[in-house]
């Protein structure tokens, strides 16, 4: 792709709030409308991978140059969320109440000058006017305070640094600022997106085309605010023996439940001591690591194979070679109903008896508590 020429230093230029060309705001508005229009490619998410390197110019095995990266950062400007107009709280305020009162009391100051007997509807309307817009303008003020309060906090959601491929090289310090329209970048589960990406190939997924169809979603309806919010999750309670424990009252009578959560799971810990994974494998690691190391589980019992996990089967399983005795273990975690239907026995205290339906029916009550 040939380097494109322009008489701006950078096309983020036009769209930061304090307007450094100084233009008015018509022109500004009919300016920043007819560069979107040459800029925004609404199709990159459907033309064929192919077509797709030749329109970005980059490389899917080795990415982009060096070079060409600083000079698409330069023309395009940093990946970051445009900044919010910086307006002080009272101009905000006063902005928000000043309309038509303004209007009609000027009307009656005029009419009060000029005629010896000046109607008063004006400024009646001026009056009520003046009341409608402290009461409109208060809760205006409020709403867009609030608003530019959160829009500051989406730049602490926006990770640092990312993976990102430049001349071959994989780097997994790349700056997330840094980024510019044909990076490669890698993602693994856990990760926070770092910009908006195409996904061009996929490890451990068996249904790469419902990830693309998601990404084409305008709405999801969830319940799970906490973990849409926060990305955090909490083990708080477990189902184990046909009763229900609380974390905090928990005795040692669950080896099993640790092994297969350490070794059912790809969560990970970084260098700096913070746990990699999605948010209920993080929840569970978090768990496992106030009972001991979940390591050690793991290197006692390396992994063989594994289905992963995703959203059509609702289970993951993995195998395991167990080192002291030479055999091999299966490990499966998932939505309780579809592992429910693969069981046939359930551990007790002290022995293993077969699932029969009231001990079925006693995990469903548990599970929809």
């Amino acid at each position: 792709m040939k380097a494109r020429s322009s008489s701006l230093s950078s096309i983020s230029d036009l769209f930061r709030p304090n307007n450094p060309r100084k233009l008015r705001s018509r022109d500004l508005s009919s300016t920043r409308l007819d560069i979107l229009k040459k800029e925004i490619q609404t199709d990159a998410h459907i033309i064929s991978l192919r077509e797709l390197y030749s329109l970005l110019g980059t490389d899917p095995e080795n990415g982009l140059s060096t070079e060409r990266a600083k000079e698409l950062l330069d023309y395009y400007g940093p990946n970051t969320l445009t900044p919010t107009t910086q307006n002080w709280w009272p101009k905000l305020l006063l902005k928000s109440m000043c309309t038509g009162a303004v209007l009609c009391l000027t009307a009656y100051c005029v009419e009060l000058s000029t005629k010896p007997a000046p109607s008063r509807d004006n400024l009646y309307l001026g009056c009520v006017l003046v009341a409608v817009d402290i009461i409109c303008g208060l809760f205006s003020f409020f709403q867009n305070y609030k608003s530019s309060k959160i829009m500051k906090t989406f730049n602490s959601m926006i990770p640092m640094n990312t993976n990102c491929v430049r001349d071959g090289v994989l780097n997994t310090a790349t700056p997330v600022r840094d980024l510019v329209k044909g990076d490669v970048v890698y993602v693994k589960a856990g990760d926070v997106i770092p910009a908006d990406i195409r996904v061009i190939d996929s490890k451990g997924f068996k249904n790469l085309e419902a990830i693309e169809a998601l990404g084409a979603c305008t709405t999801i309806c969830s319940d799970k605010t906490g973990t849409l919010t926060e990305n955090k999750m909490k083990v708080r309670h477990i189902w184990i023996r046909g009763k229900a424990y609380d974390v905090n009252e928990l005795a040692n009578v669950f080896m099993s439940l640790l092994r297969c959560g350490a070794l059912c799971s790809n969560a990970t810990i970084a260098d700096d001591g913070s746990t990699q994974g999605d948010a209920s494998e993080k929840a569970i690691m978090n768990f496992l690591f106030a009972f001991g190391d979940p390591y050690i589980t793991r290197e006692q019992y390396p992994k063989v194979a594994e289905i992963p996990f995703n959203s059509d089967i609702k289970y993951q399983v993995s195998v395991h070679l167990d080192k002291e005795s030479s055999r091999y273990i299966v490990v499966m975690k998932g939505a309780p109903e579809v592992i429910l239907t693969r069981c046939s026995s359930i551990s007790l205290a002290k022995n293993t008896a077969s699932l029969d339906g009231d001990t079925r029916k006693s995990i469903e009550r548990e599970n929809e508590y």
